[in-house]
């Protein structure tokens, strides 16, 4: 389920009912609830991105085709944002206005990070050696992401690394989106990181090293 504290408290959650899937939406203490889509779309990933609009994503794959929606709660409308993308990843910035993306291509290589606006817009492209799990928005326009310093070649991502088949040894980069500038952070191969998120002055970073569960903090210069 997801939970959102903008405008109008309310969570929303998913039901595979029958063939379909409902999403639901409740109040903040999970009273009055009301259907307001039923799709035969399964296994969907819930993320509520602005007060208006939810966006519901297939399971990540490199050997799947993703897809991406969006459902406008005050329309009760659902458009598809993305489609046909292989190993199809996102994470929404705070305000909705733009979202990261991974994809690969059918065989779960040559993966590509993007940056795109709510409209699926490309604003930054890369070739960065993350997932947008990997990643953490400080800001609309700042994001943190671990970087992989060697992948194994026969990888397919994002399976192998979502399925705990591969570990990586990473560093810290952060991407000033509006500046499309790209500054290191940290590096030390000692560590895969993940859960990755900073205080709101970014004075710190604290991270999961997803190896050993350990949890770190790293203070910012």
């Amino acid at each position: 389920y997801q939970y959102n504290p903008k405008l109008i408290p309310s969570m929303a959650y998913l039901i595979a009912k029958d063939k379909n899937t409902d999403l639901i939406i409740t109040d903040n203490l999970g009273k009055n609830p009301r259907t307001v889509l039923s799709t035969p779309i399964q296994d969907i990933q819930l993320s509520w991105i602005t007060s208006d609009k939810i966006s519901l994503q297939s399971p990540p794959s490199g050997l799947t085709e993703g897809h991406l929606f969006i459902f406008s709660l005050s329309g009760r409308s659902l458009s598809r944002l993305a489609s046909g993308l292989f190993g199809l990843m996102t994470l929404w910035s705070p305000d909705g206005s733009k979202f990261l993306s991974t994809v690969t291509d059918s065989f779960g290589k040559n993966l590509e990070f993007f940056v795109k606006d709510s409209a699926g817009k490309e604003i930054f492209a890369s070739a960065f050696p993350t997932i947008p799990d990997k990643c953490f928005w400080a800001s609309p326009v700042e994001t943190y992401c671990a970087l992989a310093i060697d992948l194994p070649s026969d990888s397919i991502l994002p399976d192998n690394y979502l399925d705990g088949g591969i570990n990586t040894k990473d560093q810290i980069i952060l991407l000033n989106v509006n500046q499309k500038q790209v500054y290191s952070v940290f590096a030390d191969p000692q560590f895969d990181i993940s859960n990755l998120l900073s205080t709101k002055k970014q004075d710190y970073l604290f991270f999961v090293n997803r190896t050993d569960g350990t949890l770190w903090s790293l203070k910012l210069k």
